[in-house]
């Protein structure tokens, strides 16, 4: 096949690939797609933060980095970032013990091997549904007249509606939950996966030296899907800093403002203000928290792993 598409483009340019070229040429399109919808855009990005720039979107002369200066003074911003990072702190947690939990449950071999599939199976539904169709569900759920109010009502465990995304001290982190739930599922194959490449010889060696089962989960298994569970943390995190669908279908930022976190803040500068250069400065900042968190996720990865 390598051959055969050498001899084609051989014919088509004249230029026939040699060594490791060939493998270049499959990876193009995709170093193509990264350079058009993500390295240009964050590039431009980047100028507008330090240009003015029209409310057509024109770019115009140097600003002084008067869009710069003006972030580290918008006290909307500031408290837009907390928000931020306690809700993806918070979805990250919840989704990263609830994921490993369920993962090492479906790891036992406690039920028959049909019933296991088809538990993992059911397991990773809330991974499979769309944001927007999750945040309407759940917003119909989490109402002071949905059906986890009518539950509680039931077994008499409150009398009285519980406002989960109406009340701001419990809107952030009901949201959180939400977040939480959709990505568990995904939390929980990749540890799964990364439990069952754990090889069974360290165990029945652990057994052998008498160890219990705690013992083998803190020394064995915990240590060795650690690196994985590092990975899956910076990711959850990054998703949750620049969540916005969710937030924007299920509360709008609401309410009072309890819920505007750090995309919405963009959104409504970006998209209803028309401030774009702003709005682009904002959204580099946010890259460039998210990159350092990706250099302190390098620095504990290689921590995390004992091996090395």
């Amino acid at each position: 096949m390598v051959n055969s598409n050498r001899m084609g483009l051989k014919r088509l340019t004249g230029w026939r690939p040699r060594g490791q070229s060939v493998g270049y040429l499959y990876v193009l399109p995709a170093i193509l797609f990264l350079l058009v919808f993500t390295v240009y855009p964050l590039a431009q990005a980047a100028v507008m933060s330090v240009t003015q720039v029209s409310t057509t979107g024109k770019i115009g002369a140097w600003n002084n980095l008067a869009n710069w200066l003006r972030l580290f003074q918008d006290g909307v911003f500031l408290h837009a970032v907390g928000l931020s990072l306690q809700f993806a702190v918070m979805g990250t947690v919840g989704s990263i013990v609830f994921g490993l939990i369920l993962a090492q449950l479906l790891n036992l071999r406690w039920l028959p091997p049909g019933l296991t599939n088809l538990l993992r199976g059911l397991a990773v539904l809330p991974w499979m549904f769309a944001t927007a169709v999750a945040a309407l569900m759940w917003g119909l759920l989490l109402h002071r007249d949905g059906l986890i109010n009518a539950w509680l009502n039931l077994v008499k465990l409150t009398h009285v509606p519980i406002l989960f995304v109406g009340n701001p001290n419990t809107a952030l982190a009901s949201l959180a939950a939400v977040f939480a739930w959709r990505v568990i599922p995904f939390i929980m194959v990749m540890v799964l996966a990364g439990l069952k490449s754990i090889p069974q010889d360290l165990y029945e060696a652990a057994a052998v030296d008498g160890a219990n089962t705690w013992q083998v989960y803190w020394r064995i298994t915990l240590p060795l899907v650690m690196p994985l569970i590092l990975t899956l943390s910076i990711l959850t995190f990054v998703w949750g800093v620049g969540q916005y669908d969710l937030i924007r279908i299920i509360t709008g930022g609401g309410p009072i403002d309890t819920t505007q976190v750090v995309s919405f803040y963009i959104y409504r500068i970006g998209f209803l203000t028309l401030d774009w250069g702003y709005g682009a400065t904002i959204s580099i900042a946010v890259f460039l928290v998210n990159t350092v968190c990706a250099v302190i996720y390098l620095y504990l990865s290689r921590r995390a792993r004992p091996w090395d």
